[in-house]
């Protein structure tokens, strides 16, 4: 089982995906000490509800929330990971391609996001400067590229 060795706070997203797991989320819950708790994250239809319910009584408990409107949930920054130290704030997109170009949304996260730098990662064999404070990282070369005050 390889929820097993897991420890401390356990985060289980689109678990509508796989409604096999409650029984053993049920098994896991039950040990004692109890190393894991788990959040379960996903789409919730009224079967899913009612198997969960069934497998983990006395275990579980559901919290709704309401969606986001696209006026809420979009100003146009928008980055795969944001990292801040200090008052350093740097910005990284991944991407597939092998060659990746700047999008509208890049240019409106730098800025509004006051990013230092934003690091495009992609499966490409080349580093460099695609515009201002924009780069491209070639993930082969990412331990040796990404100099966080560069």
């Amino acid at each position: 089982m390889a929820l097993r060795p897991l420890r401390g706070l356990v985060i289980l997203d689109e678990v509508q995906r796989r409604p096999d797991l409650f029984p053993t989320l049920r098994v896991l819950a039950d040990r004692r000490p109890l190393p894991a708790r788990f959040l379960v994250l996903g789409s919730a239809s009224p079967v899913l509800l009612r198997q969960a319910s069934e497998s983990l009584a006395g275990r579980i408990s559901f919290h709704e929330l309401p969606g986001l409107s696209l006026a809420e949930a979009y100003s146009g920054a928008e980055l795969d990971l944001l990292v801040v130290r200090g008052s350093l704030r740097l910005g990284f997109e991944l991407k597939r391609t092998v060659s990746p170009g700047v999008t509208p949304s890049m240019r409106i996260a730098r800025e509004s996001l006051r990013l230092k730098r934003l690091d495009v990662i992609h499966a490409g064999d080349r580093t460099g400067d695609l515009a201002e404070g924009i780069r491209a990282v070639a993930l082969e070369r990412l331990l040796e590229d990404l100099d966080p005050l560069g």
